[in-house]
């Protein structure tokens, strides 16, 4: 995963200095959490026995998008704010803003990609496969992450207080990046810029 961010921060950040923290988390997160598990979920996948080989390839694919797909990018977004040094509150914050675009992102690009491995890549290869086409997804990861992180800094920043302190009602709820938007433009989750103040208009004399 950690070649998905060095292109990330490189082509499409740009930044001046590369950031070999940040590299080096993604590297951890997929070396000890993400092979392991996708491992043993197409193992299991490949076990559960079905009528046709059309449902089948149906079923694994639904499995994927209904089970897999979210657990893997809430985990992805929460385990990654956590080792960021982020709070547990920052880390499900990161996933209330982060998850639909990614999520939805992710379904246009694995579902034809499931079709495929369950179809036609075998077993023995199938993670060989997924890694060539996860070297783009994990370069959008590492841009969305840094992007979804920029925002919840920014939804933080504009409510200071102590969440404890707050009423039930009053709790700000993070804003949630519209699909459509990521739909149109993969690398469009940039950090909102902070809106400017309404115009006070005075209010007219009574006489």
């Amino acid at each position: 995963m950690s070649s998905g961010d060095i292109l990330s921060q490189r082509i499409f950040e740009r930044n001046e200095k590369h950031d070999f923290a940040r590299s080096g988390r993604f590297a951890a997160y997929g070396f000890i959490f993400h092979a392991p598990v996708l491992a043993q979920w197409f193992k299991f996948v490949d076990k559960i026995k079905f009528k046709s080989k059309a449902s089948a390839l149906g079923s694994k694919v639904l499995l994927d998008q209904t089970i897999w797909g979210p657990w893997s990018v809430s985990m992805f977004l929460s385990v990654m704010s956590l080792m960021e040094g982020k709070t547990v509150h920052e880390a499900i914050e990161r996933v209330q803003v982060g998850f639909w675009p990614i999520y939805l992102s992710g379904g246009v690009l694995f579902i034809p990609t499931a079709f495929l491995t369950y179809s036609i890549i075998p077993l023995a290869h199938r993670g060989l496969f997924l890694q060539g086409v996860g070297l783009g997804w994990n370069t959008y990861l590492s841009y969305a992450n840094h992007a979804v992180g920029d925002r919840v800094v920014d939804i933080e920043a504009q409510h200071p207080e102590p969440h404890s302190s707050l009423r039930p009602h009053e709790h700000p709820h993070p804003t949630i990046i519209h699909p459509s938007t990521l739909m149109n433009n993969p690398f469009s989750l940039s950090a909102p810029s902070t809106p400017s103040p309404p115009s006070q208009t005075p209010l007219a004399k009574l006489d």
